[in-house]
C-alpha cells in the first residue's frame, strides 16, 4: 500500500492547484484533466493504457451547501484510497476487498458555501479497471 501513504501537495490544499504536474513512474509528466460528468453513476477513464501497480488517480468535485450542517460521507473503492473533504482527512480504506455498496460511512460536517472533496484511489494489483464510490448524504 505504499502509494497509499505517499502525499503529494495536492492532497494538503483545498482547492488542489491544477496547474501542477508530476513525475510519472512510466516516464514524463502528468497531471489533471478535466472531465465533466452528467450522471450519478459516472465513468471516468484515469489512464490510457493498462494500469501497472500502485497507480493512483484523484478526483476532484465541489459540494455547494447552503448552510452548516452534519451529513455522512459514505466511502468504498475496489483498491484502497482516502477522501479528504476541505483539506482534512475524513476517510482511509485499507481494506482492498473490492467495491462494497457502503463500506465506510462517516460523519462530517459540511460548511456553509463551497466544500472540496478530493479522492485517492490507488490500483494494488495492476488490473484494467477501479472503481471508487463516494457519495454525502445530509443527516436530518
Amino acid at each position: 500500500w505504499d502509494a497509499l501513504d505517499v502525499v503529494l501537495p495536492l492532497e494538503t490544499q483545498a482547492p488542489p492547484n491544477f496547474d501542477l504536474r508530476y513525475e510519472s513512474k512510466l516516464g514524463g509528466k502528468i497531471g489533471w484533466r478535466n472531465e465533466t460528468v452528467s450522471s450519478f453513476a459516472a465513468k471516468v477513464p484515469l489512464m490510457h493504457g493498462v494500469p501497472t501497480n500502485c497507480s493512483v488517480g484523484y478526483a476532484y468535485a465541489e459540494h455547494i451547501a447552503a448552510r452548516d450542517l452534519p451529513a455522512h460521507l459514505i466511502f468504498s473503492t475496489s483498491g484502497v484510497g482516502k477522501v479528504f473533504l476541505n483539506g482534512y482527512l475524513v476517510a482511509r480504506d485499507e481494506l482492498d476487498a473490492g467495491l462494497l455498496a457502503a463500506e465506510q460511512t462517516i460523519p462530517v460536517s459540511l460548511r456553509a458555501g463551497v466544500n472540496h472533496i478530493l479522492v485517492k484511489s490507488v490500483n494494488n494489483w495492476g488490473f484494467a479497471d477501479w472503481a471508487t464510490h463516494v457519495s454525502i448524504v445530509a443527516v436530518p
